[in-house]
This record gives C-alpha cells, structure tokens and sequence, in this order.
C-alpha cells in the first residue's frame, strides 16, 4: 500500500502532518485530528516510530536530499547524516522552522542520540515547537530527562528562554516534576544541571522532596 501511494505520487515522501501546504488535510481551528493523535510526523517518522523499518527504508530512498538528512536524524544515523551534511551544506542552515523543530520533538521524545547528531549538524538548539512553544532543554527538563539536558548543554542553548506560558527550562523542570507522567527521568539531576549551569532561580523552592533538596543546595529554601 506505501508503494503505490509513493507511486501515485511521489511527494507523499516528503509531507508532514499539519503541513499548511497539505490539501489533503482541511485546517481546522485548534488543529486537526491526526496532529492530536499521530503529532506532526513525517511518514519516515512514524515508520521508525512504530518499528517498520523496511517501509522507513523504501521511504528513505525516495525522499528528498533535505528528507533524506532529517531521517537519519531521526534514526540517530549519525555517519549517513554527516555525509549527507557534509555534502549538502546548505541544507542545515536553511531549514524552515517546521525541520529545525525536529531536535525539540527528538528532546520530547527523549531521542538522546538524535538531539545530539543535531544538535552537532548545526541545528538550532533554542528552536521551539508545539502548543507549549518549547525549546528543546525545556521539553526535556519537563520530563526528567537529564541526559537530554546533559547533550545540549554543551550547546549553550538560552537558558532564560520562555516558552508559551512564561516558564524558563528550570521552570518546566520543576513543574514536571510534579505534574509530568513519564516515571523514567530524574528530575533532581536535571534541576542540578540547569543550576551549575548558570539557569535563573526560582522565586521559591516547589517540587517533591528529592527536588527541594537539591534547591537547598543552592540557597533556594
């Protein structure tokens, strides 16, 4: 069925859910089903996503140069996205914002691998993405995911930077750790980084214990 919808025409490649360009999909206020259910993949996305690596493979060859990179970034396929790179100069330096936001999604989705070869490509490491208009090291800290934030740091991405409800990257860490749902992140660690780091303090201390302990260590009580 992926072969002949690629044969029937062949920019299916390289589309994206919620896509403007796409008329396949009417716009809807707030959105569109498929963006709630599905995200706004691309069709190589969702096949490494659910494990169809033989479809990500045929997509893969009939893809875009541009495509081609963005996939092996998203498998973490560090050797065939340097060369293509390294090939392509361009291409990194021209992505529109919906490519760029891809090392955010990669942060979200705690792709270390991935946001890591991006994040040495050249992408943008403060770009935001989604409703919460979140950077990469915001969406990590929101979960926990410390060794996301451990990658990007290097980086130097902003560490005031303000996503759509005013909370800074050390903000979404506290708040994640009391409201987020991931269990497998390490919220005090990742609270830590952001300090030694040189992030903004809180006003006041919020979070468990484990994550108020950590404040104190920093004069925050």
């Amino acid at each position: 069925m992926v072969k002949r919808f690629v044969e029937e025409d062949p920019e299916v490649v390289n589309r994206q859910i919620g896509d403007p360009e796409d008329t396949q999909v009417k716009p809807a206020e707030g959105g569109n089903i498929y963006i709630y259910v599905i995200g706004n993949f691309r069709p190589f996305q969702l096949a490494w996503n659910l494990g169809r690596f033989k479809i990500f493979d045929y997509l893969f060859e009939h893809a875009s140069v541009k495509n081609q990179l963005l996939a092996a970034c998203w498998k973490g396929d560090s050797e065939t996205a340097k060369k293509l790179a390294n090939d392509h100069p361009e291409i990194v330096p021209n992505l529109p914002g919906s490519d760029m936001a891809m090392i955010a999604h990669a942060a979200w989705d705690r792709r270390t691998s991935s946001v890591k070869l991006m994040a040495e490509l050249g992408f943008d490491v403060n770009t935001q993405a989604g409703e919460a208009d979140s950077a990469p090291i915001d969406r990590a800290g929101f979960h926990g995911f410390y060794d996301v934030i451990e990658v990007l740091l290097p980086y130097q991405p902003r560490l005031d930077i303000k996503n759509a409800f005013g909370g800074t990257p050390l903000g979404a860490t506290l708040y994640g750790s009391i409201h987020g749902w991931r269990k497998d992140g390490n919220y005090p660690r990742c609270v830590e980084l952001l300090l030694e780091a040189g992030a903004p303090p809180p006003k006041e201390p919020a979070g468990p214990p484990e994550v108020r302990a950590v404040l104190a260590k920093f004069g925050i009580t």
